[in-house]
Formats: C-alpha cells, sequence, structure tokens
C-alpha cells in the first residue's frame, strides 16, 4: 500500500487511496453538513414525507421491492438522530386531472381496476397489490406536494420515503 504502481507502458500511476474511515454515529454533529443537521441557518426546513400507508403496495414476501424497505428508512434516520431536524409532512394522493397530464385516462382507469380486481403481475418486474394504485397515487401527490412547496420556498429540500417506486417517487 502507498507505493506507486506502474501502469501499462511503464507510466506510473496515482498512489492507492487511504481507507475510508466512518465516524463513530453520535461524534461532533456540528461538524456534519447543514442538511444533515435538519435545518438550515436560514431557517429552512428538510420536509419528510413517510407515512404507514406506502407500506400498503404489497410486493410479495420475495420481491426485492418491499415493504420492509421503508421502516428500515425511518430506523436509520432515527439511529443516526436525524429525524429531529426533519419537518413531518403529510402526503397527499395526486388528482385524477394531475395524473392525466403524464398518462392517458384509459391508462389510469385500467390501473385501477387491476388493482381493485386483486392486482397481480403488471409485467415480469410489476406486482401490484388491492391497494397499490391508491398507494401509487399518494406517493405521486407527494411528490407534486414537495416541488410545490419548494418551488414557493418553504423550503429548501425533501426526502420522500415512500413507495411504489419510480417516476411516482
Amino acid at each position: 500500500r502507498g507505493l506507486l504502481h506502474q501502469r501499462v507502458g511503464g507510466e506510473p500511476a496515482r498512489p492507492a487511496r487511504p481507507p475510508v474511515r466512518r465516524r463513530p454515529r453520535h461524534e461532533d454533529r456540528a461538524r456534519c453538513p447543514r442538511w444533515v443537521r435538519g435545518s438550515y441557518a436560514s431557517g429552512m426546513a428538510v420536509l419528510l414525507y413517510a407515512d404507514e400507508r406506502f407500506e400498503h403496495h404489497d410486493t410479495g414476501p420475495n420481491h426485492p421491492e418491499r415493504a420492509a424497505r421503508l421502516p428500515a428508512v425511518i430506523h436509520g434516520l432515527a439511529s443516526h438522530d436525524l429525524l429531529e431536524g426533519l419537518e413531518r409532512t403529510e402526503p397527499r394522493p395526486a388528482t385524477d386531472a394531475e395524473l392525466h397530464l403524464v398518462h392517458p385516462e384509459r391508462y389510469v382507469a385500467s390501473i385501477d381496476n387491476f388493482c381493485e380486481a386483486g392486482g397481480g403481475h403488471i409485467d415480469a418486474d410489476t406486482v401490484v397489490s388491492g391497494e397499490s394504485a391508491a398507494v401509487a397515487r399518494l406517493a405521486a401527490g407527494s411528490g407534486i406536494d414537495a416541488v410545490e412547496r419548494l418551488r414557493a420556498g418553504t423550503a429548501d429540500s425533501a426526502f420522500l420515503a415512500l413507495r411504489p417506486p419510480g417516476h411516482h417517487a
């Protein structure tokens, strides 16, 4: 370690990087970036969108995108004392008019009907359950609400812990 290695052709390579040293979890929080501490000197907040309803999008126990992901995110924030500085924000569902700006009305209706019938596989990777359409509306509406609040200047950033993932997030 620390020695220069020779590249093909005899040119010296950059020295190897030193190993990353992680700080203890509760070390001097004043040295953390401002967004980690949760508020800015200007008093702006970091919005947090998180709700148990996002766990109702049931993809099954073996799917990589499963409900257990969200409690793990919140636990991670709490275990590093980061929740206290976040402004919890109530999610809201997207309206039909908002959804129809990006999806044809027939498509939205077909997803609603498919979920109401119990759901299943839309394709090889996409699984929905009976509540997935309502949860997707909540996720999309939360994203719209976050953008509206950021554009209005009520916060500098937002963290959306929601499901289903993808462009709805």
